[in-house]
């Protein structure tokens, strides 16, 4: 079975048929580290992502997100470090990404549901996208349903404010950032040196959140960044039951892509397992 494109939802942090999918989903240091410290020469690696994540450039910064989420464990600390940047870094040469700091919407584009010129919001974006936790970072502007009539109508080239609702009062949205930063620091200093990414996806598909499910379900569909431990062995038996009890979800959008996942098993397809190959790792 090939990859099927990402359907909307409005939980999901890809969008439109007609789009590309981007699969592309901190105030305070914790007082004690998640991971480890590092080797001094792995340190420097993470510092040189994390400066290259803070940059206006688009490109730039996408490619330090995979490379931050793809450390795994080791990028938490940098991650809720960043949480305390509650700086503006507006982005450039984004071209067609649809996200709450465009401005206009071309009918196609990846879509980023966080307002990611603002670093405290794109360190939440990259943290929530690595944990499969919901924060509360997602912007909720971005209206998956109306993006695809706006494009299906030919309403494109247009203002992206004349096709969603965009929040435009700036005391709505430090709120919102202010209440996100503490959970993800809460969370911090609550989560263990024993954090891994491949028991995250399981506590995030048994959570009552769909939308922690759905980021998961994308995740094992389409993300590419590794996961220590999963495995066709582990994914049979730790994974794909809660897969398959989510197929049963009352929410459409978690019962649509578990069901994906669940025929791709049964069709013995494993292309998804691939992508995530620890040497796909951007380094």
């Amino acid at each position: 079975m090939k990859p099927t494109p990402a359907t909307l939802s409005p939980h999901k942090p890809t969008v439109l048929t007609t789009v590309l999918s981007l699969g592309v989903s901190v105030a305070f240091l914790v007082g004690a580290p998640v991971t480890p410290a590092a080797p001094t020469w792995q340190n420097t690696t993470i510092e040189s992502f994390s400066t290259r994540f803070t940059s206006s450039d688009w490109s730039t910064v996408r490619a330090a997100k995979d490379s931050l989420e793809s450390l795994q464990a080791q990028a938490i600390p940098v991650l809720l470090a960043l949480l305390g940047r509650d700086e503006y870094v507006k982005l450039r040469d984004t071209a067609d990404l649809i996200y709450p700091g465009a401005t206009e919407f071309w009918g196609h584009g990846g879509v980023v549901d966080y307002d990611i010129d603002w670093l405290s919001v794109r360190a939440g974006w990259a943290l929530e996208d690595l944990t499969f936790q919901n924060f509360g970072f997602r912007e909720g502007a971005i209206n998956h349903d109306a993006l695809l009539k706006s494009a299906m109508a030919g309403k494109v080239d247009v203002l992206l404010s004349s096709v969603v609702a965009l929040e435009s009062d700036a005391d709505v949205k430090r709120e919102r950032r202010s209440r996100a930063i503490s959970a993800a620091t809460a969370w911090g200093t609550r989560s263990s040196d024993a954090w891994n990414r491949l028991a995250a996806v399981v506590d995030a598909l048994r959570s009552d959140d769909p939308v922690r499910q759905v980021t998961a379900l994308n995740w094992l569909r389409h993300g590419t960044t590794p996961c220590q431990g999963l495995s066709k062995e582990t994914f049979t038996q730790t994974i794909l039951p809660e897969v398959r009890r989510l197929a049963g979800s009352n929410d459409s959008g978690v019962t649509e892509q578990a069901d994906y996942l669940v025929r791709d098993f049964e069709s013995k397809e494993w292309y998804w397992l691939s992508l995530k190959e620890t040497e796909k790792g951007r380094r």
